[in-house]
């Protein structure tokens, strides 16, 4: 069962749906994200790289204030969001002889640029339950929907018992493509 969109999904947007997409996403510690890194200017060369999201930075852009957020609203405009990815370290590594620790007075811990991300280049890797959440955001919560799937075809659909003709049914193999199917035609 697939369990989150790819970044092959991701590159089906349009530049307008990404942004859309971005604005709707409040990014919180343990999200699945990937950032979109330049590496050659001259050829245009985007190196994409997958992330766990471990910290959410927010830095007031008049003054230079930098916050630690767990929870916020919506915050653009004003505040420069940057996504700082989890690093598990192995302690093991970190042994250190007496000598070492009376010698040395400061602590000094090389972070990689890989380890922060400013949040206009990245993109959530959304899991069912997140793509869920933005539909009710749309109007899903309101009028109730219905999630079927069909063990003949081997197919889940999408639907709205009281919904025009317009809103329709969607369908596909796995749980997680229909509802990014209906989620992408929200973020035209």
């Amino acid at each position: 069962m697939k369990l989150n969109i790819t970044i092959e999904d991701l590159m089906e947007l349009s530049e307008g749906q990404k942004r859309s997409l971005r604005s709707l996403w409040i990014p919180q510690k343990y999200d699945l994200a990937t950032a979109f890194v330049c590496m050659n200017v001259e050829t245009d060369e985007i190196d994409k790289i997958e992330f766990t999201v471990g910290n959410v930075l927010v830095y007031e852009i008049n003054n230079g204030k930098r916050y630690e957020v767990r929870k916020y609203d919506k915050i653009y405009g004003n505040f420069n969001v940057t996504l700082r990815s989890l690093r598990l370290i192995n302690e093991d590594l970190e042994e250190k002889d007496d000598e070492e620790e009376e010698e040395d007075e400061f602590s000094f811990e090389y972070i990689s640029q890989e380890d922060y991300f400013n949040m206009e280049y990245c993109l959530p890797l959304l899991n069912i339950g997140q793509i869920i959440k933005m539909l009710e955001e749309f109007g899903y919560k309101s009028t109730g929907y219905n999630i079927n799937f069909d063990p003949n075809k081997n197919v889940h659909s999408l639907t709205r018992p009281d919904s025009d003709i317009l809103d329709g049914t969607f369908e596909a193999q796995e749980l997680c493509d229909m509802l990014w199917i209906r989620l992408k035609s929200f973020l035209d």
